[in-house]
């Protein structure tokens, strides 16, 4: 193969590659909270973001976030997820606090995602501090969106 050639041949490798990855939805439903996520792969990489309802777009207009980066590792999937929310305070303030926490995709196909995830109640979390108290491991089941 002629070097004049290679150019082509790397950026249609490229293109092979972004509609491989583009086969699986962007936006998922959880079978087990019903909120919706919006999925994107890049290669051995994933994104989740939670997508709120309108009713908390005053919310996400003050940065209100729930997203997790995950890396393939081998048939399983390792998240590093990171949150941005209010809480109440006893004298009925919002306090925005920030949280990091695991997550973990145990089956990824373009019909289901499967895994288990870090989660707390709002009383397993000491608002003054920002910090979460108690935490446990919830199982999860995405769908795609209909």
């Amino acid at each position: 193969m002629k070097a004049r050639h290679l150019p082509a041949l790397l950026l249609l490798l490229a293109a092979s590659a972004l509609l491989a990855q583009s086969d699986i939805p962007e936006f998922w439903t959880s079978k087990t909270s019903a909120l919706l996520y919006r999925v994107t792969r890049r290669g051995q990489h994933l994104r989740a973001e939670k997508i709120f309802s309108p009713e908390f777009a005053s919310q996400v207009d003050q940065g209100a976030f729930v997203r997790c980066d995950y890396a393939q590792q081998g048939d399983a999937w390792a998240g590093r997820c990171e949150s941005r929310l209010p809480f109440l305070t006893a004298d009925n303030r919002a306090k925005w606090c920030k949280f990091k926490f695991e997550s973990k995709i145990t089956l990824f196909t373009a019909a289901r995602i499967e895994g288990a995830t870090d989660v707390w109640l709002n009383e397993d979390v000491d608002i003054d501090k920002c910090e979460v108290i108690k935490s446990h491991s919830r199982h999860f089941v995405w769908v795609p969106k209909n």
